[in-house]
């Protein structure tokens, strides 16, 4: 799909940072659970929702919104239920 012109977002349960630096090798945009920073360090704090289950549809609801995508016309993987 990506070689067809479509964008690739990652979604994940795992720190955004990561998952950002992991979406950008793949040239695609990543999303993933954010923590609060305090004194450029993370703190046990989650900034936002946790980026699973409700939380991860959530965010890919925001996304689809934001970027203008039509869902209808969209692909979703995981491997997870």
């Amino acid at each position: 799909h990506q070689q067809a012109g479509l964008p690739l977002v990652l979604i994940s349960g795992g720190m955004h940072p990561l998952i950002t630096r992991l979406a950008g090798e793949l040239g695609a945009r990543g999303e993933g659970t954010k923590m609060q920073l305090r004194n450029g360090r993370f703190t046990s704090r989650l900034d936002g929702a946790l980026c699973q289950g409700e939380g991860k549809a959530e965010r890919a609801r925001a996304l689809i919104a934001e970027l203008g995508i039509d869902p209808a016309g969209s692909y979703a993987y995981g491997d997870t239920a």
